[in-house]
């Protein structure tokens, strides 16, 4: 099945073809000449990303611990900025005191793990690589929403709140991955790395029970169906690939 059959609309975009049926249902083409269009104007882009490289949630038997580094934990230096978290229980701004982190909803248990410093390593952390990662992300976008030369792209070159809505889930990691990526974004080689900005980034976090960014059984019940990474391990069969990977 070609895209002129059941997407007449891409097809026109695609190809200049303007596709549609005629009386007897026999398909038939128009063609429209693309012509440049400088009366429109981009307002607006919504950018989605998941976490950086974080430490693993969970430990399995059997399989050898890693042993954490500072080099693996220290903050990626460039991505070191203020933030200031935004609450909110449903559409009213609350105090961040009046919702929880989303690690005390779920079942996840925080552990310690290995490491050759003093600093605490647990399951679930960001990991330096990981904020380099969404720092990374950050700058490369740059060149699509910012305009270096007169200021004028989708976004200034400096942070303003009232025009970049940034929004996380509690967590640690990823509010960590959300500073590291605008300070990314509002940074360059050419400024020395230093974020442009007056002012803290802003970071929206909602009360968990309303959480629809990630697996939230209780706003999705059919997640209680779920496996865990224990219980679906404990169901492979012992000739399973992934068990076998193992030995």
């Amino acid at each position: 099945m070609s895209v002129t059959d059941d997407h007449p609309i891409a097809c026109w975009a695609l190809t200049g073809q303007r596709v549609f049926h005629g009386n007897d249902g026999s398909m038939m083409n128009d063609h429209i000449e693309m012509k440049p269009r400088d009366d429109l104007q981009l307002i607006g882009a919504q950018i989605f990303f998941r976490h950086g490289a974080r430490t693993p949630v969970n430990l399995l038997s059997g399989l050898e611990e890693v042993i954490y580094t500072k080099e693996h934990i220290e903050s990626y230096a460039p991505t070191k900025w203020d933030i200031q978290l935004i609450a909110k229980m449903g559409n009213e701004v609350v105090s961040i005191d009046k919702i929880k982190p989303a690690i005390e909803h779920v079942n996840d248990r925080t552990l310690q793990l290995k490491s050759t410093t003093d600093e605490l390593v647990v399951t679930g952390q960001l990991t330096a690589i990981g904020e380099k990662q969404l720092f990374n992300l950050g700058r490369r976008l740059q060149s699509e929403l910012m305009d270096d030369g007169n200021n004028d792209g989708l976004i200034p070159n400096t942070y303003d709140p009232k025009i970049v809505y940034c929004r996380s889930t509690y967590r640690k990691r990823t509010l960590a991955s959300a500073r590291s990526f605008l300070a990314g974004l509002f940074s360059s080689e050419s400024t020395g790395n230093k974020v442009q900005s007056t002012g803290p980034f802003e970071i929206e976090v909602r009360s968990f029970p309303d959480e629809e960014l990630c697996s939230n059984s209780n706003m999705f019940p059919i997640l209680e169906k779920r496996h865990s990474v224990q219980s679906l391990y404990a169901s492979l069969h012992d000739e399973h690939d992934l068990k076998m990977a193992r030995q």
